[in-house]
C-alpha cells in the first residue's frame, strides 16, 4: 500500500480489494469456471479481516471469504486520463492494512 504515479495521475492505495469474478464466467455460454479463483484462493484468500481499524471496518464483509487481488485507490486530479505506455512510479509505501498468508 502507498502512493504511486501513472503518468500525471497520482494514485493513493488504501485497502486490498476482492478480485472480480467476471473473468471466471464464459461470456458466451455464461458457464462459471473455477480458475483462476482456485489458484488465488490458495495464495490470496482472506478468512479473517478482524484486524481492520475503524476506518476500514465497514469493508470487512467485502473482504472476508474472498480472494484479495486488487486494491482500492483514489486518483487525482479528477478527470485525469491514463494512457498505454505511461510510466508507473512508486512514490511512498506504508504498512498493509491486512496481513496475507
Amino acid at each position: 500500500m502507498g502512493t504511486f504515479r501513472i503518468g500525471d495521475a497520482e494514485l493513493s492505495s488504501s485497502i486490498p480489494w476482492p478480485r472480480c469474478s467476471i473473468p471466471q464466467i464464459d461470456q458466451v455460454s455464461a458457464q462459471r469456471h473455477s480458475e483462476p479463483a482456485r489458484v488465488l484462493r490458495a495464495h490470496r484468500w482472506c478468512t479473517d479481516a478482524s484486524a481492520l481499524t475503524d476506518t476500514y471496518l465497514p469493508f470487512r464483509p467485502f473482504l472476508e471469504g474472498n480472494a484479495l487481488f486488487g486494491v482500492g485507490t483514489a486518483i487525482a486530479p479528477v478527470g485525469i486520463r491514463l494512457h498505454v505506455g505511461d510510466v508507473v512510479t512508486l512514490t511512498s509505501t506504508k504498512a498493509p492494512v491486512l496481513e496475507m498468508a
